[in-house]
């Protein structure tokens, strides 16, 4: 995972991730749309959600149909995030950016 921080403070954080889904729109204000990846088996999945300072925020379990799911963050106060997205034998990590 990429991020690069310009002189304004905003972050631009790169969709591919380290090895298994994407997500867009990043950053996001009412959803995210996980994206599995061909080195990622579709399926029930477990997603969990924390801050950056390691507060656990949200949890749930999505079905990827079609190696995709729409996460609802609209709950969420803007900041910047990490999903964790996990099988149980696979776990993948991301940043995302909730904006206003």
């Amino acid at each position: 995972t990429s991020a690069e921080c310009n002189t304004t403070g905003s972050f631009k954080l790169s969709a591919l991730l380290q090895s298994g889904i994407q997500v867009f729109p990043n950053p996001a204000v009412d959803y995210v749309d996980v994206v599995l990846t061909n080195q990622v088996e579709p399926g029930q999945y477990k997603i969990k959600l924390y801050n950056l300072q390691g507060k656990f925020v949200f949890s749930d379990s999505v079905a990827f149909q079609e190696g995709r799911s729409r996460i609802n963050i609209s709950f969420l106060s803007p900041g910047m995030y990490l999903l964790f997205v996990y099988n149980g034998r696979q776990i993948e990590t991301v940043k995302i950016v909730k904006g206003n």
